[in-house]
């Protein structure tokens, strides 16, 4: 009898046993199967954070574009269209604003020089100072301004008989936008009154610098790259 309760008892520790095991083990599955959804939950967040700054790094780079493109429709765009001999040995540069808004502010520096026929383009030069300002030009409108007042080149070849040298003029505009945004645009006319005896001016063939937006901390921009030598192109009419 007494060998039978040992048994029983031995029996039933081990049984008592297996069930803490299988416990210990419903545990362990569980916990393991809780790691890994605690695991998958926060990839999901990083996920969904990801996602959320990419999103809105994309708005902001779509306002952005937005932004420059509605102001490249709207902005000002002020270029030189003809340039003539002005009563008082000076020259009149006509500046066109083609713009949708009007220029808050321009400014234009000039300079003069005698060339040889055939030199024109290749002499094309520009200079970074002497700027004349003058207030706002709205959109739409065309005005003449006067330069080269003064100017001894000017001077001397408003004199000469009609020959083999070019008075060219040359020089730069900027101009500020509505949107605070400078911008430059260069210019070159030149008369020959060897083709020309009214003095009429007319366009080198050159690849100038229009509408270059300049930043606030940007270069200067590089001068002209001459595209054709005037003697290889017919140049066109101001």
């Amino acid at each position: 009898m007494t060998g039978a309760l040992e048994d029983f008892f031995t029996a039933l520790n081990s049984a008592k046993d297996i069930l803490e095991l299988h416990a210990q083990l419903q545990m362990a599955f569980w916990a393991k199967w809780a790691a890994i959804a605690s695991f998958v939950g926060v990839a999901v967040s990083s996920a969904a954070i990801g996602f959320a700054f990419m999103s809105l790094r994309l708005a902001r780079k779509a306002n952005t574009l937005n932004r420059e493109m509605s102001e490249m429709q709207n902005q000002a765009y002020v270029h030189a269209t003809k340039a003539q001999f002005g009563q008082y040995g000076n020259v009149l540069l006509y500046l066109k604003n083609s713009g949708l808004t009007p220029a808050t502010q321009f400014a234009v520096s000039a300079t003069a020089k005698i060339v040889r026929h055939g030199t024109v383009s290749a002499s094309i030069t520009f200079r970074n100072d002497d700027f004349k300002i003058w207030s706002a030009l709205g959109a739409g409108d065309e005005i003449p301004i006067s330069i080269l007042e003064g100017d001894e080149q000017t001077k001397t070849y408003s004199g000469l008989p009609g020959g083999n040298q070019v008075l060219l003029i040359s020089g730069q505009i900027t101009y500020c936008t509505i949107f605070n945004k400078d911008h430059l645009t260069q210019f070159a006319f030149f008369v020959d009154q060897k083709y020309s005896s009214s003095k009429r001016f007319r366009r080198p063939t050159a690849n100038l610098i229009t509408f270059h937006k300049l930043g606030s901390k940007a270069p200067w921009p590089a001068s002209t790259n001459v595209l054709l030598d005037d003697n290889d192109a017919e140049e066109s009419t101001a």
